[in-house]
């Protein structure tokens, strides 16, 4: 099967941000967000977050409440990584 049918609602949006500390200096970068979300991945309904870069977010402006419904080619989401949400 090369499609993904993926379909939910995004519960939260929140920034990613990258500490950098060494000895006396710090510095820190805003390298994207994470998107909470409760859905629906073929057939398989769960809690699950995906980060998605500053471009994506300025493009899209996601935000929570808003629900998608969407078919992926497998191939161009070869290196994502879903995290399931545990309590």
């Amino acid at each position: 099967m090369n499609k993904i049918f993926w379909q939910g609602k995004i519960l939260g949006v929140q920034p990613r941000i990258r500490l950098l500390r060494s000895f006396d200096e710090s510095s820190h970068s805003y390298p994207g967000y994470n998107l909470y979300m409760d859905g629906i991945i073929q057939d398989n309904k769960r809690l699950f977050s995906i980060a998605i870069g500053k471009g994506a977010q300025d493009k899209f402006e996601f935000e929570a409440g808003y629900s998608f419904k969407v078919i992926v080619n497998r191939s161009k989401i070869r290196g994502m990584k879903l995290r399931n949400i545990t309590k």
